[in-house]
């Protein structure tokens, strides 16, 4: 009887503490599948300079105008740069990027890029001359297709 009790006792305590692991391993499948679905987020790109300071990583920093500034954030968005922009006091209608040492080859070719961008657009016409050309070419197709014109119809009466 007293061993009956004890099993009966053993088996429930057993019982008891598969249930227990089983909810406890649940629990932890759950909070890993929530974990894996949200993961922490790393802002990258454009972020404050205390931010850029807080990844432990030696800073650099290059001086750019303000008329370059907004061509070369998007140069540097595809690059995948985290980068700061502060105005620089020291000289008017400038700003300086700052970004971490490790990524300088890669502003390096977002330079390279964006410079090579400005050169094409500086060769391109602008669109008022681009215009201007159009105009002037449709004025003389006109004229020819008049003079084609008065061809054919003094043809005719002969």
């Amino acid at each position: 009887m007293l061993s009956d009790e004890l099993s009966k006792k053993a088996v429930s305590l057993s019982i008891k503490t598969t249930d227990i692991t089983l909810k406890v391993l649940e629990n932890a499948i759950k909070a890993y599948l929530r974990s894996r679905d949200n993961p922490p987020k790393t802002k990258q790109g454009k972020q404050s300079l205390k931010k850029l300071n807080e990844q432990n990583q030696a800073l650099q920093d290059i001086p750019i105008t303000a008329k370059d500034l907004k061509a070369f954030k998007r140069e540097l968005k595809s690059y995948g740069v985290d980068y700061a922009i502060k105005k620089d006091l020291s000289q008017p209608d400038t700003f300086k990027i700052y970004f971490k040492g490790r990524d300088t080859g890669q502003i390096e070719n977002a330079l390279k890029n964006h410079m090579a961008r400005q050169f094409e657009k500086e060769k391109k016409p602008s669109i008022r001359e681009r215009m201007q050309q159009a105009k002037e070419k449709s004025a003389k197709l006109r004229q020819e297709q008049a003079k084609d014109k008065t061809k054919k119809i003094s043809r005719e009466e002969r």
